[in-house]
């Protein structure tokens, strides 16, 4: 992979233009910008004291145009244009009451009787993943290097689990998930969701605001539909890359910003996000933007995969961070 990982603005306005992010910010037609690294343009579009989000659109960068549901509390992560308009006193106390009501965390740890029944399971998946790999022609080794070179993903690969989550009746499912995840998955309660049943089953501890959707399990989206997709996938990814022929390693970079913004709550989920390329965990330790930062590799267990970019079509259309989502570990670092 060469070149730039992330596109930035080199002439970004510096912070002193702007105001700390507040209540009563949330106004639809103001703009402001994400405190990441890179300042992430924004414009409100939506606010709902009802269902506890604000929705903004991308105004920058890779997810441009996309539209985020974002929890009301984290209006602190923002940071809003001078000479914006302000929410007057009854919209105000509608959303602080709202943050009153919705900003709940919850915890949620399967026992070990669940989590085995989980392993037996996924083993079960991997060796129906296996046989339909074979079946599709799918070779028992393969070398990861060029497709770690590019960072673009394997084409055959996605098109593989395309077919195999569809002969499922999940690829609804995988579509809108994959996206999501990709895009933002602290948007809405989507992806929030499917992690919680991930936890549910035991695969890993989650530690996160509650769900704020009534519908989230409805439908579609039912507990034992979300179930049957995490397994079928991962088990899927899983014996994808335990036929990658030599070791392979992993990395995570972590850039921490020093904006003095309010200190949000620990969150703790069942997976965690790293890359199969160097430079895309350095470009996160070595941000100018970052006060602090640490990198980390170790090798791939194909055993702990959930999703990469090798298989995962929505992880190549708008980035190129040749990303692995693993299962949590019980490890220091990831």
């Amino acid at each position: 992979m060469t070149g730039s990982v992330y596109q930035s603005d080199p002439d970004q306005a510096p912070d002193a233009g702007f105001l700390p992010g507040e209540l009563r910010h949330l106004v639809a037609g103001n703009r402001g910008r994400l405190l990441d690294l890179r300042r992430t343009p924004v414009l409100v579009t939506r606010v709902s004291p009802a269902s506890g989000f604000f929705e903004v659109e991308i105004g920058a960068f890779e997810d441009a145009g996309a539209h985020w549901l974002v929890p009301l509390e984290d209006v602190t992560s923002y940071q809003f244009a001078a000479g914006g308009r302000v929410a007057s006193r009854r919209p105000l106390a509608e959303l602080r009451a709202a943050v009153a009501r919705c900003d709940v965390r919850v915890s949620v740890a399967a026992g070990q009787v669940a989590r085995a029944r989980a392993l037996r399971r996924l083993r079960a998946e991997r060796s129906r993943a296996a046989a339909w790999l074979a079946s599709a022609g799918a070779p028992e080794r393969f070398d990861p290097l060029p497709y770690l070179e590019t960072g673009s993903g394997w084409a055959e690969a996605a098109g593989w689990l395309t077919s195999y989550v569809a002969s499922r009746d999940l690829a609804g499912l995988e579509a809108v998930f994959s996206a999501g995840y990709v895009s933002n998955p602290w948007a809405g309660d989507l992806v929030l969701a499917h992690l919680t049943v991930l936890a549910e089953l035991g695969l890993g501890p989650l530690s996160a605001r509650a769900i704020r959707d009534p519908a989230a399990f409805a439908g579609q989206w039912s507990r034992p539909r979300r179930a049957e997709h995490l397994l079928a996938r991962t088990g899927f990814a899983q014996e994808l890359w335990a036929r990658a022929a030599g070791p392979v390693t992993i990395y995570r970079g972590i850039g921490l910003a020093g904006d003095g913004r309010r200190a949000a709550p620990a969150s703790q989920l069942p997976v965690v996000s790293a890359s199969l390329s160097h430079q895309v965990a350095e470009s996160h330790f070595g941000s100018g933007r970052a006060i602090a930062g640490a990198l980390y590799r170790q090798p791939l267990e194909p055993g702990r995969v959930f999703m990469t970019f090798l298989e995962t079509a929505a992880m190549n259309r708008q980035y190129a961070e040749a990303e692995a989502v693993l299962l949590a570990g019980r490890g220091p670092f990831f």
